[in-house]
């Protein structure tokens, strides 16, 4: 019913590097019996904090491949997204957000279970 502490979440977030990110979603898990940072965070938080945290603690790849998703889904296509997206990584990036996209959404509806 409160929420959260925003700053802790930014202050400690902002500092870390990826195995530091990597250790607290462990971390987490183990003192609260198996709940997952992911989670709690979708549950506590919205709007741009929540995007900003999950997109520091998710790997790279799958929150855009998560991204791609979000622009596809639904009534017409978030085009501009996709070109933010798509635009800004090179080839062998495309490359890694299709194989962590056909990962996350294989068990998905036709046509979205598969990138292409």
């Amino acid at each position: 019913m409160v929420g959260c502490d925003e700053d802790v979440f930014l202050e400690h977030l902002c500092k870390a590097n990826s195995d530091t990110v990597a250790a607290l979603l462990v971390a987490y898990t183990s003192v609260t019996d198996g709940r997952c940072l992911l989670k709690d965070v979708k549950k506590k938080m919205g709007g741009d904090l929540e995007f900003a945290v999950l997109a520091r603690l998710r790997p790279r790849y799958e929150f855009l491949a998560d991204r791609v998703y979000a622009a596809c889904k639904g009534l017409g296509t978030d085009e501009e997204a996709l070109c933010r997206i798509l635009g800004l990584n090179d080839n062998e990036e495309c490359l890694l957000i299709r194989d962590a996209y056909n990962v996350l959404h294989a068990e998905d509806d036709e046509p979205y279970n598969d990138f292409r």
